[in-house]
């Protein structure tokens, strides 16, 4: 559980510093995020939010501003939507 709590942690809080580089339209920091959180999950199991972590960090390199703000919102939601079920699947093993 601890360890899963630790994922998830980290997940959540680069996401939202992700988002917060999406939002200043800081390009650098949005692609060395986009690449760390792909890596992340994908480590973790989580390769649909790992695909769209990598398409996210396609439309920045590509400089398509509105495919990068709508695979962001995309990614914002598939990522809480993966969080919330790494923590259902912990908490069902748990029993």
């Amino acid at each position: 559980r601890e360890v899963i709590d630790e994922v998830v942690f980290h997940l959540s809080d680069r996401q939202g510093l992700l988002q917060g580089a999406l939002e200043r339209g800081d390009i650098v920091e949005t692609r060395a995020l986009s690449g760390r959180l792909a890596s992340l999950s994908e480590q973790d199991g989580l390769a649909d939010f790992a695909r769209v972590c990598r398409d996210l960090l396609d439309c920045v390199e590509r400089g398509e501003t509105t495919a990068t703000a709508a695979v962001g919102a995309r990614l914002f939601r598939l990522g809480e939507d993966s969080l919330f079920t790494v923590m259902l699947y912990a908490d069902q093993s748990a029993l």
